[in-house]
């Protein structure tokens, strides 16, 4: 996958966010979407640095939003990312 390649779906903050960053996920990775669930620990899936850093540009694309290199410490689980995104799309704060 490339990040060129257009993303898909609308994202957008609250209903749908999970949904929408678990799709963006086995898109920039190639996994399966039943791969990917909430719980889903990040090591676990196997998920390198590339492909984290494609994950984050992805994110920003489809929510409008801003992530730093220390926002990626925090993406234990895929409900950590989700969790993230809210919060940014709510406005809070980027490192």
């Amino acid at each position: 996958m490339s990040l060129t390649e257009p993303i898909t779906h609308a994202a957008e903050p609250g209903t749908g966010t999970l949904t929408s960053v678990m799709d963006i996920i086995a898109t920039a990775t190639g996994l399966e979407p039943e791969e990917v669930d909430a719980e889903a620990r990040i090591a676990d899936l196997a998920i390198d640095s590339l492909s984290l850093v494609e994950i984050a540009v992805r994110l920003e694309d489809a929510f409008g939003i801003r992530i730093v290199d220390t926002d990626m410490d925090r993406f234990g689980t895929v409900a950590d990312i989700v969790t993230l995104v809210e919060e940014r799309a709510a406005g809070g704060p980027s490192d």
